[in-house]
């Protein structure tokens, strides 16, 4: 009897009869699929490019390669390569804040062959690629247009 009347006590104190705060509301997290990769700005010109580029202030032409890497980086951050194999230089494109009609933007940073390229220029990128090719243009530091071109797949 003990016993009984101790347990009718303990599921008082538990009763819905009892004033008690409301339970707290569950908002369940997604997560995502772990085989979906990350969508970022630069997912749909993900891969390895190739093309030629034209230099308008001394009439060159010249071979380049470029790399986007699709994991989305931050603005500053690396997103790709770019390689000119005739002028014996390269380096990373670190990505800059998109224009407003979706225009892609990137900023070279040679890392090889300093004296033979331009360090600090930007590369403009559609954000999609058309029948796997895209034209390019590249400006200055100063923001003037020196160089266009197009790269494949």
């Amino acid at each position: 009897m003990r016993l009984a009347c101790g347990f009718l006590a303990l599921t008082a104190c538990w009763s819905d009869a009892s004033p008690s705060a409301p339970p707290p509301i569950i908002v369940p997290v997604q997560l995502p699929h772990p085989h979906v990769a990350p969508r970022g700005p630069f997912v749909e010109l993900a891969g390895k490019w190739s093309g030629h580029g034209f230099q308008y202030n001394n009439n060159s032409d010249w071979d380049i390669e470029l790399t986007i890497d699709p994991t989305g980086a931050d603005v500053g951050e690396p997103v790709g390569t770019v390689e000119y194999p005739g002028l014996d230089c390269g380096g990373i494109l670190l990505r800059r804040p998109e224009h407003g009609d979706g225009t892609l933007v990137v900023q070279e940073k040679i890392t090889h062959g300093v004296t033979n390229c331009i360090d600090g220029g930007t590369f403009q990128l559609p954000p999609r690629a058309t029948a796997r090719s895209f034209a390019w243009k590249w400006f200055s530091r100063e923001g003037e247009e020196q160089a266009q071109g197009t790269v494949h797949q």
